[in-house]
């Protein structure tokens, strides 16, 4: 099953690079999962976001609590999971610069409503915000597209819906 994860990520980079578009911030537990197969329990509704740094060339960076960081490794067929603790240095904001720090002077972009706004804050006091594409476009016109595998998944979670609602009224 990882190579649907994979190849998705494959065809997301192909997709950047014909929108011009350097790195992707992904940061909503959606898209993060997507991608990576990997979905936190402990989210920013704890203060605890997770964000992919998904380069349009290279391997993409998983950043997340070092409390899911077992069940993350074992969940994900990424290799670069940096993780962080409560309460020890700028917790995930350390991780994110480093990233970030990486791909400097890249054309960066995201899906600005679905970067928690904790996020936001911090890339607006480091003076990132302002400079960020809008990659909404790109991501929804890939997520429109379904595999087979994907609708095949969907067919038996709407037979598993129709069974449940038949449960109940019966």
């Amino acid at each position: 099953m990882s190579d649907m994860f994979e190849t998705r990520t494959r065809e997301m980079q192909f997709r950047m690079a014909e929108a011009n578009i350097d790195v992707m911030l992904l940061a909503d537990p959606d898209s993060i999962f997507y991608f990576t197969a990997y979905w936190g329990d402990l989210g920013v509704e704890f203060g605890r976001p997770s964000i992919v740094v998904l380069p349009r060339d290279g391997e993409p960076t998983l950043i997340t609590s070092s409390i899911e960081g077992e069940m993350c490794e074992r969940m994900t067929w990424l290799r670069d999971i940096q993780l962080y603790s409560d309460g020890i240095g700028r917790e995930w904001v350390d991780p994110l610069q480093k990233a970030l720090e990486k791909h400097k002077g890249r054309r960066f972009a995201v899906v600005p409503n679905k970067v928690p706004s904790l996020v936001i804050n911090y890339m607006i006091d480091a003076g990132i915000w302002g400079g960020l594409v809008n990659g909404d476009k790109v991501l929804s016109d890939q997520r429109m597209i379904k595999s087979a595998e994907e609708i095949k998944h969907i067919r038996q979670a709407g037979k598993v819906a129709v069974a449940m609602t038949d449960a109940a009224r019966a």
